[in-house]
C-alpha cells in the first residue's frame, strides 16, 4: 500500500523563505526612499502655496510684513510630516527684519527619519538643506 504525500518539504519552504527575504531586501529600501521623496514633494507644495499667498500679500501691501512689523499668518503651517514657518535667517540670505524679502522653511516633524529641510525665498528659489541646523549655504542645493 502506498501512501501519497501531501504538503511541502523543508527544502521547498526554505527556498521560498530565501526568495521572499531577497525581495524584501530590495523592496524595503526602495519604498523608504519613495516615501521620503513623496513627503518632500508634499512639503514643497505647501511652501509653494504659502509663496502664492505671500505674493498676493505683497501685491496688496507693497511689503512682506504687516504694518506692525510682524509676518502675516501662513495659509499652511504644516503637512503630515513637516512643519512650515518663516526662517530666522540662518539658512536664507533674507534678514528676519527685512520688509522686501522672506524665507520659509519646512522642517521635518521627525528629524531622525528625515533630517533634511526645504527652504523657499521670495524669488522662488527652492533649496534642500542637509540638516535642520544648516547655517551654511554649502549644506544646501537647488531642489
Amino acid at each position: 500500500m502506498s501512501r501519497s504525500q501531501q504538503g511541502f518539504t523543508l527544502v521547498e519552504l526554505m527556498i521560498t523563505v530565501a526568495i521572499l527575504a531577497i525581495i524584501a531586501a530590495v523592496a524595503v529600501p526602495s519604498y523608504s526612499h519613495f516615501t521620503r521623496r513623496a513627503h518632500l514633494r508634499d512639503a514643497q507644495a505647501a511652501l509653494m502655496e504659502n509663496a502664492y499667498f505671500m505674493e498676493q500679500f505683497y501685491a496688496q501691501n507693497n511689503r512682506f510684513r504687516n504694518t506692525d512689523g510682524t509676518r502675516p499668518a501662513l495659509t499652511k503651517t504644516q503637512t503630515a510630516h513637516f512643519n512650515i514657518a518663516f526662517s530666522n535667517g540662518t539658512v536664507c540670505s533674507a534678514s528676519p527684519n527685512d520688509n522686501d524679502h522672506y524665507c520659509m522653511i519646512a522642517t521635518s516633524k521627525n528629524a531622525n527619519a528625515e533630517p533634511r529641510v526645504l527652504v523657499l525665498d521670495e524669488a522662488g528659489k527652492m533649496q534642500l538643506c542637509q540638516s535642520n541646523v544648516a547655517a551654511d549655504a554649502a549644506d544646501c542645493a537647488a531642489y
